[in-house]
């Protein structure tokens, strides 16, 4: 699982970054769909890396491992979605009106 979300997580945050820079009326439109289609999407993965995390640990009865698994996950998707907040945040507040309005 975390070689299929590394990639989708690096490509949302890249395209934030560089395609944040472009300032006509069609790459402002592009970049606005970008954002949400970024932010719709990882916060698919964050649901589904919850809902994988909340299963493990309801499956993990007595099984020490997996309960520490099951948090681990759960842990490392709410950091990533505080990481993304504050990297929108970030980039916003570097350039104003880039990520939001």
């Amino acid at each position: 699982m975390k070689q299929i979300l590394r990639p989708l997580l690096l490509a949302g945050v890249l395209s934030l970054v560089f395609v944040g820079g472009i300032s006509t009326s069609a790459s402002a439109d592009m970049k606005a769909a970008c954002d949400k289609y970024n932010t719709v999407l990882i916060g698919v993965i964050a649901t589904g890396g919850i809902t994988y995390g909340a299963i493990l640990y309801a499956s993990a009865r007595d099984n020490q491992g997996q309960v520490q698994e099951a948090i681990g996950i759960i842990r490392n998707v709410a950091i990533g979605l505080v990481l993304y907040g504050f990297t929108v945040a970030i980039i916003n507040w570097l350039v104003p009106g880039v990520v939001i309005g």
